[in-house]
């Protein structure tokens, strides 16, 4: 795991990150309390990217990842009452680790849930 002192990212952000994830509200309200301090810091930002260049995070669904028949199924609900691109604009990613043993294993993750599909 990346040590704190490996990110560009202080304790201090942490830990008051960390207050908003364990305080009162729902995860929608915390979620835009916690944009709001990084947006502050300039921490994060916007990119256009394509699917393609995506991959789940291993701790998703419970480290399930995804399941191609509900992947599937969303996709076929969307392509038949049309996407709401304002959804679109709010999705949020993280990047994955540069390198090291971290990186090996999201990517692994991936490979396995494409084998599983």
């Amino acid at each position: 795991m990346q040590s704190a002192k490996d990110s560009r990212i202080s304790g201090t952000v942490v830990k008051d990150v960390q207050l908003i994830g364990d305080g009162t509200g729902g995860s929608l309200t915390k979620w835009n309390n916690i944009m709001q301090v990084l947006w502050a810091l300039n921490i994060p930002y916007k990119i256009k990217l394509k699917p393609c260049d995506l991959l789940v995070h291993p701790d998703n669904r419970g480290g399930l990842g995804l399941n191609a028949y509900q992947v599937h199924g969303n996709l076929k609900i969307i392509k038949g009452i049309g996407a709401d691109l304002e959804a679109v604009h709010r999705a949020t990613a993280f990047e994955m680790f540069p390198g090291g043993p971290e990186r090996e294993t999201q990517v692994a993750f991936n490979k396995r849930l494409i084998d599983r599909a």
